[in-house]
């Protein structure tokens, strides 16, 4: 009697227990299955300029697609040369494949001439032939809107060139209402400073593209 009257006690004393622990597990079940929403979260930013160019400049006068050109063309737009942070010509020819600049008296000469293909390049401004016949009058980015390079022949184009290509500069001009400034650092005391300002190319009226720049390096040379 005695053994029965304990076991009851026993039976009493943990059933409260064992249910507190099933309403707890029950509890915690129920919570890892709530679904909680996140807040919502938006992203804004401009959008990128283009970098690659799929026609030539209008001075060319062969508004077609570069991918159906007959002929092997590579366009640099100014996007992707302010990007890089290219200010010659031979850092912006980086982008085309077999072009070389040699010099024609010494390396401290200004006067440097474009080799395409092994063969001296003509240069083209806005389609027409600079007064150099070989090697390009223009080496500023500041004056540069894109470059073409013509690789081969381009008598069908400009009626002028040489074996290896040809070379065209398209300036700046108005097209866009605009206002740019850059300052630029680097390595031997690098300073540069450019402004570009400009309107909309109005069909009747005034329009405007300005542009300057200045820039001051030192030398690894003590000259």
């Amino acid at each position: 009697m005695k053994k029965k009257l304990y076991l009851s006690l026993i039976i009493l004393l943990y059933i409260p227990r064992l249910f507190a622990q099933q309403q707890s597990k029950t509890k915690s079940t129920l919570d890892s299955n709530k679904t909680q929403q996140l807040r919502e979260i938006s992203i804004a930013g401009k959008k990128a300029p283009k970098l690659k160019k799929d026609t030539l400049s209008a001075a060319l006068r062969m508004q077609i697609p570069l991918l159906q050109m007959p002929q092997n063309i590579i366009s640099i737009s100014t996007a992707l040369i302010q990007q890089q942070g290219s200010f010659q010509l031979k850092d912006m020819a980086r982008n085309a494949s077999g072009i070389y600049f040699g010099y024609n008296s010494s390396p401290f000469d200004n006067s440097a001439s474009i080799k395409i293909r092994g063969f001296n390049a003509s240069t083209t401004i806005n389609g027409m032939p600079s007064r150099l016949a070989l090697g390009a009058t223009l080496d500023d980015e500041a004056l540069i809107e894109n470059l073409e390079f013509i690789k081969g022949p381009a008598g069908f184009i400009s009626a002028v060139g040489e074996p290896g290509g040809t070379l065209n500069i398209s300036t700046k001009a108005p097209k866009e209402k605009l206002l740019n400034v850059q300052l630029t650092g680097g390595n031997y005391n690098l300073f540069r400073s450019t402004v570009d300002i400009g309107s909309k190319a109005l069909n009747k009226g005034f329009s405007y593209r300005f542009n300057a720049a200045y820039q001051r390096q030192h030398s690894y040379l003590n000259l």
